[in-house]
């Protein structure tokens, strides 16, 4: 019996590492200190403007009105990649080329990768939408098993709105 009561303390231990995921709206859920992940394409209008026209990145341009402009430039100057705006404390995370565009899972794979390498040098809980599962149509199921295997750290929270 011993020995049972060792594992199970041992994986509890280890689960409570994982990414987190949790109901309900990350913008009210956000506190000081908490980083927000923005899901993003790479369409820049004919203004150099980033296209922000649905789900979380609208959301986020209606609050941080330069927002698109910044992203846009962003592009323009290094690709699509993952970008960290300290002063705002957002995560531009691509997760297809086009907005017209199904979301791309290899493209989800290199932003979960940068994220990362970016969470290494950020403090602060990492709040993030159920990235390329919404207007992106991703099935979660696809995408959520890819996301728990490197994301095993309980700064990271999924939500689902």
């Amino acid at each position: 019996m011993r020995h049972n009561f060792f594992f199970s303390s041992h994986l509890l231990s280890f689960i409570t590492h994982l990414m987190l995921e949790q109901s309900g709206d990350l913008w009210t859920a956000r506190q000081p200190g908490d980083w927000v992940v923005i899901t993003v394409n790479a369409t820049l209008r004919k203004d150099g403007w980033l296209v922000m026209g649905r789900g979380l990145a609208l959301e986020a341009s209606k609050r941080y009105p330069s927002l698109q402009y910044e992203l846009g430039g962003l592009i323009k100057q290094h690709g699509s990649r993952l970008e960290v705006l300290e002063y705002d404390k957002l995560i531009s995370f691509p997760v297809k080329n086009h907005f017209k565009d199904k979301a791309d899972i290899n493209i989800i794979l290199k932003s979960t990768l940068q994220l990362l390498d970016a969470a290494q040098r950020i403090e602060g809980r990492v709040l993030m939408p159920r990235v390329g599962s919404g207007y992106g149509r991703l099935d979660w199921l696809e995408v959520r098993p890819m996301l728990m295997h490197y994301l095993v750290d309980d700064r990271f929270i999924v939500f689902n709105k």
